[in-house]
């Protein structure tokens, strides 16, 4: 089995080998990806795609954008939301008719796309238009605007470079290849030296 796009909205609390859902604001047309877990209070647009293994924690609000695998989202984050024409006489979309208004709220013209593995911190913001790298940092509470790129830290209102992760080049390239983040946990871990893990400590299904 592959990535599911919803058909209808989720209303009750799911789990399942393959996926976990504590939260019944799943929009349809949204498409989650295999073994994610999204928790309490979140809601995913129907423009929101999030890959195999990522979890988005509680009260988080993805409306838009492409999810890596291994994302891991933390409490209350927003990603991808709608927008306001800035240069439009008018700010407010409860002014007038949709030919006077040229955006609709249901309309995500630039949605982020984040790479795999990537931590975004709680109560963070990544605005359209924004891109994240693989194996990036989103400090708590930050606002993207721009892109990040891989394997950056970044923090603050706006988002600025506060650091990069110290990995070696051989990890690096191994990263960016992509195709590391297709195996399940434990052959990650493995590929990477660790050892494989007992029991995963978000899956309440064993």
């Amino acid at each position: 089995m592959g990535a599911r796009t919803f058909a209808n909205s989720v209303r009750l609390r799911l789990i399942r080998r393959d996926l976990t859902i504590r939260s019944s604001g799943i929009a349809p047309g949204a498409t989650i990806g295999m073994h994610v877990w999204i928790m309490d209070g979140t809601y995913i647009g129907q423009s929101a795609a999030i890959g195999d293994y990522s979890y988005i924690n509680g009260g988080a609000r993805v409306f838009s954008g492409t999810l890596g695998r291994y994302c891991s989202i933390g409490y209350n984050s927003i990603i991808g939301p709608p927008t306001h024409p800035h240069n439009h006489p008018i700010l407010s979309s409860r002014v007038g008719t949709s030919s006077f208004y040229p955006l609709s709220y249901e309309q995500f013209p630039n949605p982020p796309l984040i790479g795999d593995d990537v931590w975004i911190g709680a109560n963070s913001v990544v605005l359209q238009g924004a891109s994240i790298g693989s194996g990036a940092v989103i400090g708590a509470g930050a606002i993207v605007t721009r892109p990040v790129e891989a394997f950056q830290i970044v923090a603050g209102v706006p988002a600025r470079t506060v650091g990069q992760r110290t990995l070696s080049e051989d990890v690096r390239r191994t990263i960016l290849k992509g195709d590391i983040f297709r195996l399940n946990p434990d052959q990650l871990a493995t590929a990477f030296g660790g050892a494989p893990n007992a029991r995963d400590p978000h899956d309440d299904s064993l």
